[in-house]
Parts: C-alpha cells; sequence; structure tokens
C-alpha cells in the first residue's frame, strides 16, 4: 500500500490473581486469568488526511479486571484525523 496503512495487533494476557469481594467484611476470591486480543488500523488518505480504525477485545472476552465490574465486550471505534 506504498507505505501509507499500518497495522497493529496487541494481545493482553493476564494471570489469575487474588482480589476482594464486594461484601463486607471483605472475602478473599480468585479471579481467573484471561487474554484480550486488539486490533488498529491507520490509512494515510492523503499527506493531510489520515484515517483509523479499531477493534477492541476481538474474541468477545467475558472477563474481569476487578471483582463484580465488567468490561466492554467486543467493540469497534473509527475515525480521522486532518493535518494543515
Amino acid at each position: 500500500l506504498n507505505n501509507r496503512a499500518a497495522w497493529n495487533i496487541g494481545l493482553n494476557y493476564v494471570g489469575t490473581r487474588d482480589d476482594a469481594d464486594t461484601n463486607f467484611p471483605a472475602s478473599r476470591v480468585r479471579l481467573p486469568s484471561y487474554t484480550v486480543v486488539n486490533t488498529a488500523l491507520t490509512y494515510d488518505l492523503t499527506r493531510q488526511i489520515q484515517l483509523t480504525g479499531r477493534i477492541d477485545n476481538v474474541f468477545n472476552e467475558r472477563y474481569q479486571e476487578v471483582f463484580g465490574y465488567g468490561t466492554a465486550p467486543l467493540s469497534g471505534y473509527a475515525g480521522a484525523a486532518v493535518r494543515w
């Protein structure tokens, strides 16, 4: 593509870990491991206009970073940057 595009893939693995539940007094809970894959693409349409796109959580992984708080499912974003 004449060096006009860039594609990135990111993989984030988090192993099992301990956390506290939401009760009082808090009890220890074990959160399972998870792997999340994200990808992004940029394309220089012209020297002044760059198009961007991103997909987070490509495989729609269900996971918790903190006990009791969910995370976003498969999500997509698009945009453009203009330079002058």
